[in-house]
């Protein structure tokens, strides 16, 4: 504990309320504005696109995030010169596909030959070495491009693609 000695005459600078908040109040303000920028920091969309050929045996890489990282994939459309059925996948293999990483099948309809599928925040999480992948088991898909999109973040922050 610091003591002090008071003399008459003397003079002493003291904090006024004030200064108090003006100093605490910048403080503040410098406070939230890191916390906010630290907040967004890290999360980037990623533009998913893949081209290829997609029949009984082939499989369409849509990608999968860098090590260290995270994705949300939001939308993945596949547009084929075909009609038939294409499934999605969470794969750490890209060159095949087993029935435990099985996402969802879409019909591809011949009138449009576009099918895409849509994905809430918390639907469609890919971690490190795994990759969206597309297969048509039913059918032969032939020349096929998917594209979509995807939120990243660094693991340590995956709690921000479930907000």
């Amino acid at each position: 504990m610091t003591k002090l000695r008071f003399t008459p005459g003397g003079e002493y600078d003291l904090v006024t309320p004030a200064d108090l908040d003006k100093q605490l109040g910048s403080m503040s303000d410098r406070l939230v504005h890191n916390l906010v920028r630290e907040e967004a920091r890290g999360v980037k969309y990623i533009r998913l696109r893949a081209l290829g050929s997609v029949s009984q045996t082939g499989i369409l890489d849509c990608g999968g995030p860098k090590p260290g990282f995270a994705w949300s994939v939001r939308r993945i459309s596949v547009i084929t010169t075909f009609n038939g059925t294409a499934d999605l996948y969470r794969s750490t293999d890209v060159t095949s596909v087993n029935a435990q990483g099985f996402i969802q099948e879409i019909t591809v309809p011949s009138a449009t030959f576009v099918g895409t599928w849509l994905f809430s925040s918390d639907a469609f999480i890919l971690m490190p070495d795994e990759h969206a992948v597309i297969t048509s088991l039913q059918s032969n898909l032939g020349s096929s491009t998917a594209n979509g999109g995807a939120i990243e973040v660094p693991v340590e922050m995956l709690g921000k693609l479930l907000l």
